[in-house]
């Protein structure tokens, strides 16, 4: 016979189990039916299963036949799996690198003098935050993404750690440091700077939490030279 209830709960119950076929929690019959009962529908393989109401425990609204085990409720999507999902959809970028001096031509700075670096074009896929969602099954994963932090490799063995955008360097700061990312060379050269920005990303959903993480970089090239001292010519 058919069960058909309403308002079905997609977990188990007690010892039974969730039929989306049936829609009915559903375990082997406890009543020892022969086999010349019609509830076996002239069958003599297979086997009866009793249909209980998913919301009155113990309530029974059936007995049927089954020639194999009725099959249980879809798995559970994996929360994690959703969250990549999801993460994988913020498009996260590389932000655009900011930097005094400029990669440019004629653009170079000076030893000693102040390098300033920041990010040129802050957003939700360059620095965050980004919320994005990701589901199956019915079911849903929200994640936040948002940049922890910029490491700034120079290309002189040093990396300069910021946890914030940076400033944006204008002529009239002059030759002031940055308040909150900047260098200084010692010594002329051409430089790779290479920015790689680790994204912290949280999620929830299915009644998990966790964190994700993952960085992205970009790189661009500083001339620095060294400033000469003019001689005055004597008469």
């Amino acid at each position: 016979m058919p069960c058909t209830v309403q308002n079905p709960y997609w977990t188990t119950h007690g010892s039974a189990y969730w039929s989306r076929e049936h829609e009915c929690y559903i375990s082997p019959a406890t009543q020892d039916w022969p086999k010349s009962n019609p509830i076996w529908e002239g069958h003599t393989t297979g086997g009866l299963y009793d249909c209980f109401m998913p919301n009155i425990p113990g309530i029974k609204i059936g007995t049927f036949w089954s020639e194999n085990p009725p099959a249980g409720p879809d798995p559970l999507p994996d929360p994690e799996t959703l969250a990549r999902q999801a993460m994988a959809a913020m498009d996260l970028r590389a932000p655009r690198i900011g930097i005094a001096p400029e990669d440019t031509p004629g653009s170079v700075g000076l030893v000693g003098l102040p390098v300033w670096m920041w990010v040129d074009d802050p957003g939700q896929h360059t620095w965050g935050p980004i919320t994005k969602k990701a589901s199956a099954a019915g079911h849903t994963v929200t994640a936040t993404g948002e940049v922890d932090k910029l490491v700034w490799d120079m290309g002189d063995g040093t990396k300069v750690t910021c946890t914030t955008q940076g400033t944006e360097f204008t002529v009239d700061k002059g030759l002031t440091e940055s308040p909150d990312c900047g260098h200084k060379y010692t010594s002329m050269g051409d430089y790779t700077v290479t920015v790689t920005a680790y994204w912290t990303i949280d999620w929830a959903g299915l009644g998990q939490t966790g964190e994700l993480t993952t960085d992205v970089q970009r790189s661009t090239t500083v001339r620095i030279g060294e400033a000469q001292a003019v001689k005055n010519k004597q008469p």
